[in-house]
C-alpha cells in the first residue's frame, strides 16, 4: 500500500539522492567569499601589501604579516570546514579575520561592506548551527518535547543577516522591470529568512501525520491485543491558592508522559539525521489519565 502521494515521493527521493552532496556543496557556498579573498590575497600579494603599508604607514614587515594572516586565516579554517573539523574554532577565526579586515581597510562603516560583512557573519552563524548537535532523545526516532530554542533562534538570525547583502538590489525607481524585480526580489529574501523552502523538518511531519496513515483517535499498536505502556512524572510547577478551611490545594502541575507509537518511527539517515520532531498535542494521540486521591496521601493514576 501506498501511503504518500507521488509528488511527495519524489521529493523523498530527491533529497535521498542528494542528501550527501547538499550539504557539502552548502558550507562551499557560505564560506566561498573567504576562499576568494583568500586566494586574491596570493595574487595580489604585493599589492595587498603595499596599501597595508602606504595606509598605515608602517615597514614592510607588518604589510607582509597583514597579507599573510588574512590567506592562511581564511584558507585554512575554511579547509576545517568543509571536511568539518573543528568547525566552532573555525567560524571563531573567520569571524576575527572579519573584524581584522573592517579595522585594516578603514571600511566599516561604508554601507556595501557592512551589508557584506553581516551576510558573512549570518552564513558563519548558519555553520555553527548545522555543526551543534541536536539535543539528545530518550528513543531515538520518536517525537520528543526539547528545547532547542537557542539553536533556532541562532539560525533564524543567520539567516537573516545572510540575505542583507542583496538588500543593495533594491532599487527605488518606479518602472516596471524594477517593481517586479523587487517584488521577486524581497519573496526569495523572505522566504531564505524564515526556512520556508526545503524544511526536513517539516516534510517529515506531513508525512508522518499523514490521514491515510495516522488517525490520532486510535491507539499506537500494531494491533488491538498489544498494550500500550505509558510512564508519567508529575511535577508541581506552581502553587496558585490554598484554602485552609474548605482543605482545598490550587496548583499549576505538568505531566510528562512516554510512550512509543509504531506509527510514528523514520530512519534519522533518511531525513539528514533529524531525530527530533516538535509536535503540537492535539495532532497526536493523548492516553486519558486519571489523578485520584487515595489514603497515605498518595496519588494514583488510572489510564
Amino acid at each position: 500500500m501506498n501511503f504518500v502521494t507521488p509528488k511527495k515521493r519524489q521529493e523523498w527521493l530527491f533529497l535521498q539522492r542528494t542528501k550527501y552532496i547538499l550539504p557539502h556543496l552548502a558550507r562551499l557556498c557560505l564560506i566561498s567569499t573567504f576562499i576568494e579573498d583568500g586566494m586574491r590575497m596570493w595574487m595580489q600579494w604585493g599589492q595587498q601589501r603595499d596599501y597595508i603599508k602606504n595606509t598605515w604607514h608602517v615597514g614592510w614587515f607588518l604589510g607582509t604579516l597583514f597579507v599573510i594572516i588574512n590567506m592562511f586565516g581564511q584558507l585554512i579554517p575554511c579547509g576545517m570546514i568543509l571536511i568539518r573539523k573543528k568547525t566552532d574554532i573555525a567560524c571563531g577565526i573567520l569571524f576575527f579575520i572579519i573584524a581584522f579586515q573592517a579595522m585594516a581597510y578603514q571600511v566599516i562603516w561604508e554601507l556595501r561592506f557592512l551589508l557584506r560583512s553581516l551576510s558573512l557573519v549570518g552564513g558563519l552563524m548558519l555553520l555553527m548551527v548545522e555543526n551543534r548537535k541536536e539535543a539528545r532523545s530518550l528513543f531515538a526516532g520518536v517525537p520528543t518535547i526539547h528545547n532547542n530554542a537557542p539553536k533556532n533562534y541562532m539560525q533564524l538570525a543567520g539567516r537573516i543577516l545572510l540575505v542583507i547583502m542583496f538588500l543593495t538590489i533594491v532599487r527605488f525607481e518606479f518602472t516596471f522591470f524594477s517593481i517586479i524585480k523587487n517584488i521577486i526580489g524581497g519573496i526569495c529574501i523572505l522566504c531564505v529568512a524564515i526556512g520556508i523552502i526545503c524544511d526536513i523538518e517539516m516534510n517529515l511531519t506531513r508525512t508522518l501525520l499523514n490521514a491515510d496513515v495516522y488517525d490520532k483517535s486510535i491507539r499506537p499498536a500494531l494491533n488491538h491485543r498489544d498494550v500500550t505502556n505509558v510512564s508519567f512524572d508529575l511535577s508541581l510547577a506552581q502553587l496558585i491558592d490554598v484554602d485552609e478551611k474548605n482543605q482545598i490545594i490550587t496548583t499549576n502541575q505538568w505531566i510528562t508522559m512516554i510512550w512509543r507509537d509504531p506509527k510514528l518511527r523514520w530512519n534519522p539517515l533518511d531525513w539528514d539525521n533529524v531525530s527530533l520532531l516538535h509536535i503540537k498535542y492535539d495532532k497526536v494521540w493523548l492516553p486519558d489519565i486519571v489523578l485520584y486521591n487515595v489514603s497515605e496521601e498518595k496519588i494514583k493514576t488510572l489510564y
